[in-house]
């Protein structure tokens, strides 16, 4: 009876000291774990847009904006670049009022709430250059020491359409005889970024009067050419009064047009201009013989 007692007595204080043994070691690990520092979070920057394509026609400029959001412990400033194909150029600008920029400075608030400024980035080809047609790559690099991202954005080129009528001489104005053919030149040229075809040339003309253009028709106009046209003026004869009248000359594809409109200042011949002719050099041919008479005297 005695022994197993014992026994139970050792069963007993052996799980005690097991559960006393148990806690305490449950507080070191706590107290441990306590001690320990959680680890810093590591700075984060993105780069976001709502639009990375934009679409114009060519030779015009391209705005994108983009957001920058860092999440950090400290203040940074930012560099910002841009990569832009051969022959466009590209400017920063932020703030307000919007002022051009190369670097811009950011302060978080916390790593779970980051901090953002906004920048826009204007794309344009340089002074005078029409691009082709197509998708232009443009790369935005924004970077702080190691803390760097990239964003790429692209300019979509459209085909540029324009014609424009003009005066060889620059004056919309002419003289013309009645009864002759009369010449005045134009320039026909295609100020766009592509090729027009099948444009045709006409006129609104007084009654009776005759406009020919050569050549009456341009089957194709390459972008920046300049085609010349003659055209011929014919006022009809013993029907047109003397005076200033107007006509309409006209380019038109069907898609485009332009035109301008000429003064023409037409003269009729008239005998009593022969016969004052007439009449000036028989005056001129008596003064002769009379001065000639005279001199013998």
């Amino acid at each position: 009876m005695v022994r197993s007692r014992s026994i139970y007595l050792l069963i007993c204080l052996t799980l005690l000291f097991t559960l006393i043994s148990g806690v305490f070691a449950t507080q070191t690990n706590v107290s441990a774990q306590e001690a320990t520092p959680a680890p810093t979070p590591e700075p984060k920057l993105t780069l976001e847009t709502k639009y990375p394509v934009l679409s114009n026609d060519s030779g015009q400029s391209y705005t994108f904006s983009v957001d920058i959001k860092y999440a950090g412990s400290e203040r940074k400033t930012f560099d910002i670049s841009a990569e832009v194909p051969q022959g466009w150029s590209a400017t920063t600008v932020a703030g307000y009022p919007e002022a051009q920029v190369s670097a811009v400075q950011i302060t978080p608030v916390n790593f779970s709430a980051p901090a953002a400024e906004t920048i826009k980035v204007n794309v344009y080809p340089n002074m005078g250059r029409l691009p082709d047609p197509g998708d232009y790559p443009v790369n935005i690099k924004v970077s702080s020491g190691t803390l760097s991202q990239t964003i790429a954005l692209t300019a979509q080129v459209k085909a540029k359409y324009s014609m424009a009528l003009s005066a060889e001489t620059g004056r919309l104005s002419t003289n013309a005889t009645a009864g002759k053919e009369n010449h005045y030149s134009v320039n026909l040229t295609n100020s766009g970024s592509a090729a027009i075809d099948n444009i045709n040339l006409s006129s609104t003309k007084p009654d009776g009067w005759t406009v020919n253009f050569k050549p009456e028709k341009v089957e194709s106009l390459g972008a920046g050419q300049i085609q010349q046209v003659d055209i011929v003026i014919t006022p009809p004869d013993g029907k047109t009064i003397a005076g200033d009248y107007m006509i309409n000359l006209k380019a038109d594809n069907g898609t485009l047009s332009s035109a301008i409109d000429v003064r023409v200042t037409a003269e009729t011949p008239s005998i009593w201009g022969y016969v004052g002719i007439i009449i000036v050099v028989l005056v001129i041919i008596g003064l002769v013989v009379l001065f000639t008479r005279l001199g013998r005297r």
